[in-house]
């Protein structure tokens, strides 16, 4: 097996850009539905079904982008492909994990929840991401 010649912990830092892409991914998924939220809350749930349809499935497309993204250009000091694109895949799907968060979060405490919500996964993704440039230092 062929070691990375950008790092010496390749481990720490996949695992660091998983977590990076996913909070990114999740962070702006959830932003999303507050402001499908915010379109309910100024015409009421069904008015306008086609613009509320474009940005829930908008927010996931971009969401699961930018976790695959970011994650990918996180790992860029590992020089396999393979190995760069299966920590992607594996971050689109944390990102989808930890947006199905934001349901019961937006059912049990709703706006103020969700807004709490998205600056926590904000935050964590600041975390991953010192935690990517330690483990790129490295």
């Amino acid at each position: 097996m062929r070691q990375s010649a950008g790092t010496s912990d390749p481990v720490g830092l996949a695992l660091a850009s998983i977590g990076l892409g996913a909070t990114v991914g999740a962070a702006i998924m959830c932003a999303g539905l507050f402001v499908l939220r915010l379109i309910q809350q100024g015409a009421g749930p069904g008015q306008h079904v086609q613009l509320e349809f474009a940005v829930l499935t908008g927010a996931i497309f971009v969401g699961v982008a930018a976790a695959v993204i970011v994650s990918f250009r996180a790992t860029g000091a590992i020089e396999d492909l393979w190995r760069r694109g299966v920590a992607s895949a594996i971050a689109v799907f944390g990102a989808v994990l930890l947006a199905t968060v934001s349901a019961p979060v937006d059912l049990a405490i709703q706006t103020p929840g969700l807004v709490a919500y998205v600056l926590l996964l904000i935050v964590g993704a600041a975390w991953f991401a010192r935690a990517v440039r330690r483990a790129a230092a490295r």
